[in-house]
């Protein structure tokens, strides 16, 4: 079972790929997309939702924590005193409770699924590594100082010649390929919660639940990649952390090479990718994706993948028991 969370009734067209690829990847899939406050008023959502293997739940956050244990029920108190507005925040705690109490894979809208995830649960909970910027805690945290630090400034210039060789030639230079280990001075990995699997009950999402009443809710990522990180790092025998291949392959903060690098391609290993929605608003409209990038090219072979086999499944006679995968670039 695979399960989205949404809320607000502005949904971008690309997101809608984020559904389709996962029956592209897997045909047998079944999909719940929780949907908490508003729901999207989108004819771009509505196709989304309208296949039968999907299910729309709506999701009543008081009724949700209230059906978790005695000794968890204290994570409404931190989403009651997280902003009003800060939709992902709430979206962070409504997918542990979800995943809690009946298990599946979570994925955030904005992914591509390349690949089936069921065959990756090799424990009772997994997550996936992602590359970060070492100094963004402190510097989400409020503490600006860390912008004007020697490591600061040779970060941001190795993120500068990288943008632009993105933005001017495509990716040709390759200059995120050359500058990757300089890179790695002022990087490290951190698991990030857009894409976790779990059985119901995993012990890790108990623990991420009552840790969640240390956070600070009012410093972002505090119930996100932060919270996952701490518990990640205190029970590692708890949660099987996958390579930033995976998931991950691009670091959050180069999110705009889906879009502009087409040199960019996808590693075998490569089973999810996130783009990173808050970092891309301006492609978030499919007519803006470009179709020779990366991303623009996959969601045409997702969108291709789904109305090839709509038609054979839909065809007299016809009984389809394989699907066209999604594989690497």
């Amino acid at each position: 079972m695979y399960r989205f969370v949404w809320s607000g009734k502005d949904f971008p067209s690309l997101y809608g790929s984020a559904i389709e690829s996962v029956f592209a990847a897997d045909p047998d899939a079944r999909i719940v997309v929780h949907c908490f406050g508003t729901r999207p008023e989108s004819s771009v959502f509505d196709h989304a939702v309208s296949d039968s293997r999907v299910e729309v739940q709506d999701c009543e956050p008081s009724r949700l924590f209230g059906a978790l244990p005695p000794h968890l029920r204290r994570v409404s108190v931190v989403y009651d005193a997280l902003p009003p507005g800060a939709m992902s925040a709430r979206s962070n705690l409504l997918r542990y409770a979800l995943l809690y109490l009946h298990g599946g894979v979570y994925l955030d809208f904005d992914t591509i699924t390349i690949k089936p995830l069921d065959d990756l649960v090799k424990a009772d909970c997994f997550v996936g590594n992602e590359r970060v910027w070492s100094l963004d805690e402190p510097r989400v945290a409020g503490d600006r100082a860390v912008l004007r630090t020697p490591g600061a400034l040779a970060w941001l210039g190795i993120w500068f010649v990288k943008r632009l060789d993105a933005a001017v030639f495509s990716g040709r230079l390759r200059l995120a390929d050359r500058t990757a280990r300089l890179n790695e001075r002022f990087t490290h990995l951190q698991p990030n919660n857009a894409v976790i699997g779990a059985a119901p009950r995993a012990e890790f999402l108990d623990r991420l639940l009552r840790a969640a009443h240390t956070v600070n809710p009012l410093v972002r990522y505090s119930t996100g990649p932060t919270l996952i990180a701490k518990v990640a790092r205190s029970s590692p025998h708890l949660v099987t952390v996958l390579p930033t291949d995976v998931f991950y392959g691009v670091e959050p903060a180069e999110s705009y090479r889906y879009f502009s690098d087409r040199t960019l391609r996808l590693h075998p290993q490569t089973a999810v990718i996130h783009y990173v929605g808050s970092n891309s608003k301006r492609f978030l409209k499919l007519a803006e994706a470009p179709r020779r990038s990366l991303i623009g090219r996959l969601v045409e072979l997702v969108h291709d993948t789904n109305v090839v086999a709509t038609a054979e499944s839909t065809a007299p006679g016809s009984s389809r028991s394989s699907t066209v995968g999604v594989g690497p670039t």
